[in-house]
């Protein structure tokens, strides 16, 4: 048994109806034989640190994506209209067009 398969199964609330993909939004599902949540839309999977317990909604969040400016390494979630459900970011700093897709993610 994995790790997130335990902490699942200590949860008390099924989780079956998924969890949020932070790629693109739509829900991943837990995928026993992967022993991970697997986006059905994009095929994201989403990475163990990315998923947060909260014991005051009794539910599992998916962390987002930090995104960075591949031309100045700004932090581009913390600027201002910033959607990372879009697949292409301009930069407010430097103005370089950066490509927020799947296959940007390391």
């Amino acid at each position: 048994m994995g790790l997130f398969t335990g902490i699942l199964n200590s949860f008390t609330k099924d989780f079956s109806d998924g969890v949020k993909c932070p790629v693109c939004g739509v829900k991943c599902y837990w995928d026993s034989d992967k022993d991970s949540w697997v986006c059905e839309s994009c095929g994201y999977e989403v990475d163990g640190s990315q998923i947060e317990y909260d014991s005051e909604t009794d539910s599992v969040n998916v962390l987002g994506i930090d995104w960075y400016c591949d031309g100045c390494g700004a932090h581009l979630n913390s600027q201002s209209g910033f959607d990372p459900y879009e697949d292409n970011w301009k930069c407010t700093e430097c103005g370089y067009d950066n490509d927020i897709t799947k296959d940007n993610i390391l």
